[in-house]
């Protein structure tokens, strides 16, 4: 499947395939509302060990596409270096810019 001489047009570009995994994972990130505090925690204060239930309130906020993109958007940013170059900066750009601080606090 990945190897082009045995699959022929079958086969799988990894490259090509984890920049596009990059790329949706950075327009699904983008598209969630709310941007900031998708948990409502009572205080970005405090530390995950201490709000009582936080793994119960995850699994009930954060949809498994979301909690997908957010876990593995690096992964395939690296493995698709190389393809469609200036889509990735451009999303990483943007990412960086504008979505980094709503995920961490």
């Amino acid at each position: 499947m990945l190897n082009s001489s045995r699959s022929g047009s079958f086969a799988c570009n990894v490259n090509a395939h984890n920049a596009t995994l990059a790329k949706l994972c950075f327009e699904r990130i983008e598209r969630h509302i709310p941007q900031f505090n998708i948990c409502n925690l009572p205080s970005s204060y405090l530390f995950d060990t201490e709000v009582t239930g936080i793994d119960e309130d995850v699994k009930r906020h954060v949809p498994l596409d979301l909690l997908y993109a957010c876990q593995y958007w690096a992964a395939h940013l690296e493995l698709g270096v190389g393809q469609n170059q200036e889509d990735q900066v451009n999303s990483l750009h943007g990412f960086l810019s504008e979505r980094l601080l709503c995920c961490t606090g």
